[in-house]
């Protein structure tokens, strides 16, 4: 579940939403729309230790550009292009 709430209604009453940002994310809109999601901190930690970095192709790394040229599928999800 998620608790949406304006953002002077967020001012108001900070305790109450603070609170309830460690159990699910809090959505504060301004102006009619959502602005910030606040969360709770395990929630964020989650979330920064599952981001992923991208690349454009010009910008990558050469050891992962290396990788990536050398890496192999292994033999139990190689498909069989033969058996058509």
């Amino acid at each position: 579940m998620t608790t949406t709430v304006s953002a002077t209604d967020f001012q108001k009453k900070f305790g109450l939403f603070h609170d309830r940002a460690q159990r699910e994310p809090v959505m504060i809109m301004k102006h009619s729309r959502v602005s910030v999601v606040m969360i709770g901190i395990e929630e964020y930690e989650r979330l920064k230790r599952s981001e992923r970095r991208a690349y454009r192709i010009r910008d990558m790394p050469e050891d992962l550009v290396e990788a990536i040229a050398t890496a192999e599928i292994p033999p139990e999800h190689r498909v069989d292009e033969t058996s058509d």
